[in-house]
């Protein structure tokens, strides 16, 4: 976000920067730079962890409460704590409802679906036959954008390399402590350097057409595993299905609360 607030009139360099994190990331893997992550201390990892669910909380409060709110997430805890009088009733509800069945859905029935997303589709659904009036996610691009390689000046190049070896770093640490996180959780031992590679080959593509980079999503991958979600394969669904929503369910989609998905 800083990066493209402080380059917002020069685009060209943005994704340039984000084409050549990739190429980075795929060096990084090919020169086996992964197994760096190992000498990460688990306390260190913790505190990363508790670190995202907090910030998670303090901005989701708005939107369980219904209230709409950008800002930081220390903004966001006095900002729902002082709009406490102005709830939205309805939202509050959904977010309710919504935490109820992904704690209390039992084991026989979350086998066949995934609590959160048979809260997702039974909160969307009261709202929507109920007609609530709360905040929803809104209308969603339904065209797929134009392939364009990135164009910058030789003389931006100076400019691009710090950005771009940046996010290469930080997408590659939060990623691999992704990875230490569902070690744990699944027993099992990530390949470091593979994830960087296939990481690294996704933000370059996406910098291809317009996308932002990207790494792995601690929340995604805890809620994958506790669904069931073991190998690769989960993952290519995931993108299968965002590809799905995209092309034909863009107006469903659309219609999701915002208390739902807080």
């Amino acid at each position: 976000a800083s990066i493209i607030a402080a380059n917002s009139e020069t685009p060209e360099i943005i994704f340039a920067a984000l084409f050549l994190s990739g190429i980075f990331q795929i060096i990084f893997g090919i020169f086996k730079l992964g197994k760096l992550v190992n000498f990460i201390p688990y306390p260190v990892i913790s505190g990363f962890m508790s670190g995202i669910g907090t910030i998670i909380i303090l901005l989701q409060s708005n939107s369980v409460l219904g209230i709409e709110f950008s800002g930081t997430p220390i903004e966001g805890l006095f900002n729902a704590i002082k709009s406490v009088g102005s709830t939205n009733l309805q939202a509050l509800l959904l977010g309710v409802i919504t935490l109820l069945i992904v704690f209390l859905t039992p084991k026989k029935l979350a086998k066949i679906i995934p609590p959160p997303l048979l809260a997702l589709i039974i909160g969307t659904c009261i709202a929507v036959f109920f007609n609530f009036n709360v905040p929803v996610i809104g209308e969603i691009p339904s065209d797929f954008p134009a392939l364009k390689f990135p164009a910058f000046h030789l003389a931006q190049i100076e400019t691009i390399i710090p950005i771009a070896l940046t996010i290469a770093v930080l997408g590659s640490i939060d990623t691999l402590l992704t990875s230490l996180v569902a070690d744990s959780m699944t027993k099992t031992k990530h390949r470091s350097n593979k994830e960087l590679i296939g990481q690294g080959i996704g933000n370059l593509t996406a910098s291809l057409f317009g996308g932002l980079a990207s790494c792995g999503a601690t929340m995604r991958t805890a809620v994958n595993i506790r669904s069931g979600g073991r190998t690769q394969l989960s993952g290519v669904f995931h993108s299968l299905f965002l590809i799905l929503i995209v092309a034909f369910l863009a107006p469903v989609a659309s219609k999701i609360p915002l208390a739902v998905l807080a």
